[in-house]
């Protein structure tokens, strides 16, 4: 059940009856305080509901009226000094029409508890405060500790449960520090809700988190599918019946204003934009997923040959600093890269030529063995060299196959790969195929 209480004319609340006895305790609310709930006709004083009357502290009864002077007690009992009562204004002693006044200037902004407004309001914050931190801390992980780790993170299963324990860890301290700074979160503010203590003060940096990390514990279930879903629905039962989550009650309560038809339709709109847009990248990821794990055509731009790229395999192209085209194709769940590319030589110039020189021109990024191992690859007569990336550390192994007056190679990474990698040796003799023998 929710009250409201009247604060210097100005309208408190909705608290608790649990929240509204902590704030008689207090002292900022007392017995002469006018209060409202659900099934009062009007503005009522606190002494004057018994289930609310019963808890205020007992007051001792009124002094005994002085002794006349000269007066004294019994034999052998010392003079009583003459006591003066002293007189308290009370508000009751106030005339009926400023009774009248606050009445109006209090019920006139009444409102009944905004549930759904909490939830939408937590899901706009978590879309534009948590995600970018999120996105922010898996970038800082791939970039401070390894490559490797980078290309780990990239793999659902790790990237999910990463992401879960960096939302417990980051997610309420992100939340406190924007509360403290602008005095709101974007989605509180959007629905009119606002945090504050039993007192109605503003709460300090300390305070805002403690609150964060007890909505992520009793309202989020730690962000776990199934134990957020019991949590969610429990608090917003708990809401709709009381008027205030669990994690609330005797610490804090959320302050609610009244909002405009327009500013309703807005924040409702927001919330849906949200909504809409965390369902489109959910949906987007699943399946570029999808398209990714399965086999796919690609086609060599130069000489428009198909050839099939094994499951798993993302694929990209771009130039590289001497204006060649260069496609990369990337495997997340083995952290291992191929770069494919070709460029033109004289029909005369040799192949052990062509590697020297590509040796000499790699020199300042990677080191690689100038004597390599023949080998045949997707039908091609190859020269494979082993070598290492400078920076950042990682083994590569060079493949060279010419053509005519072209020269193709790979280059493969291992970012912390085993040193045999059958999914490494699996696409370069597919886009080998699609280089022609004659």
């Amino acid at each position: 059940m929710q009250w409201w209480y009247e604060n210097d004319g100005q309208r408190g609340g909705p608290v608790t009856e649990v929240e509204l006895l902590a704030l008689v305790a207090c002292g900022t609310v007392k017995a002469n305080t006018l209060v409202w709930r659900d099934g009062l006709s009007e503005w009522t004083l606190l002494r004057d509901i018994p289930s609310l009357a019963a808890q205020l502290p007992a007051e001792p009864p009124p002094l005994p009226p002085p002794l006349p002077t000269g007066v004294t007690s019994k034999p052998g009992a010392t003079e009583l000094r003459d006591v003066r009562s002293i007189q308290v204004a009370s508000t009751d002693d106030a005339p009926s029409d400023d009774r009248s006044r606050n009445n109006r200037s209090v019920a006139n902004a009444v409102t009944t508890p905004a549930t759904w407004y909490r939830y939408f309001a937590r899901q706009i914050d978590m879309l534009l405060l948590s995600f970018p931190v999120i996105f922010l801390a898996f970038m800082a992980l791939g970039l401070m500790v390894s490559t490797e780790l980078a290309f780990k993170l990239l793999d659902p299963g790790v990237s999910t449960l990463t992401a879960i324990v960096l939302l417990c860890l980051l997610g309420p301290l992100t939340e406190a520090a924007v509360s403290t700074a602008f005095g709101n979160t974007p989605g509180k503010a959007l629905f009119g809700l606002k945090v504050q203590s039993l007192q109605g003060r503003k709460l300090s940096f300390g305070e805002h988190t403690k609150r964060a990390y007890r909505v992520m514990v009793y309202g989020l279930g730690f962000y776990l599918p199934l134990i957020s879903l019991f949590t969610c629905i429990s608090q917003f039962n708990q809401v709709k019946k009381d008027g205030s989550a669990g994690y609330d009650v005797g610490l804090f309560r959320l302050q609610e204003r009244n909002l405009s038809g327009p500013r309703k339709f807005m924040a409702v709109s927001a919330w849906a934009l949200s909504f809409f847009a965390l369902v489109g990248l959910n949906a987007y990821d699943r399946y570029e997923t999808s398209r990714i794990a399965s086999p796919k055509s690609w086609t060599n731009p130069t000489t428009l040959v198909a050839t099939t790229i094994p499951g798993g395999w993302a694929v990209s192209s771009e130039a590289n600093a001497q204006g060649q085209a260069i496609h990369i194709f990337t495997k997340d769940a083995d952290a291992v890269q191929v770069v494919f590319a070709s460029e033109d030589v004289p029909q005369s110039a040799t192949l052990e030529a062509y590697v020297a020189a590509f040796v000499r021109g790699v020199e300042a990024n990677m080191t690689v063995s100038p004597k390599g191992d023949k080998a045949i690859v997707a039908g091609h007569g190859a020269s494979v060299h082993a070598g290492a990336l400078l920076s950042p550390n990682a083994p590569i192994e060079v493949t060279f196959v010419k053509r005519a007056n072209t020269v193709w190679r790979t280059v493969a990474i291992r970012h912390g790969a085993a040193p045999n990698s059958p999914s490494i040796d699996a696409l370069r003799t597919a886009v080998f195929l699609s280089v022609p023998r004659q």
